[in-house]
């Protein structure tokens, strides 16, 4: 890569090269890096502390963004405010968990029919039907206490569905 090349990528490139090269090299890493470059040593080193407030750190052989105090107790503060909203919730749910499932444990009670059996598109007739009346009167008792909402027919519909799928054979057997 030229050096013009290299001056002229946004700063984020340049960390990203500079720490794919030095992890390459195996002694003098920065003089190595910075003749790959075509950069003096002195030139290479002071861009990426002073352009990108980068620090070499020795140990892992690579350059690292330095934080500010005062961004470090910002970065601090925010972590604080985070976790503390994260507790929060934390509580909130612990403290009303037997609220939580008894809520959850309400929509599996629910009626919901499929949208088959109100489908407005779909022919609807009068069938005359020969039924076990104890059963039916059962039935029409309970859904004008449980489900005074709905249509008889539109249960009925929703009844004979849920039986043709409980028992109907696959079509491969």
């Amino acid at each position: 890569m030229t050096p013009e090349k290299f001056m002229n990528l946004p700063m984020k490139k340049k960390l990203e090269t500079v720490n794919q090269l030095l992890e390459k090299e195996t002694k003098d890493h920065l003089k190595n890096v910075s003749e790959k470059l075509g950069l003096p040593y002195n030139t290479f080193t002071k861009m990426m502390r002073d352009n990108g407030n980068f620090h070499y750190n020795q140990s892992i052989k690579r350059y690292e963004k330095l934080m500010s105090l005062e961004d470090y107790e910002k970065y601090l503060q925010l972590q604080s405010i985070t976790n503390h909203g994260s507790n929060e919730a934390l509580k909130f749910v612990e403290d009303h968990l037997d609220d939580l499932r008894s809520l959850l444990g309400t929509d599996e009670k629910q009626l919901v029919l499929d949208p088959k059996v109100y489908d407005l598109t779909t022919k609807t007739g009068n069938k005359s039907l020969q039924l076990n009346l104890e059963i039916f009167e059962a039935f029409s008792r309970f859904i004008a206490t449980e489900f005074p909402h709905y249509r008889q027919r539109d249960l009925l519909s929703q009844s004979l569905l849920e039986f043709i799928r409980k028992y109907q054979k696959a079509p491969s057997e």
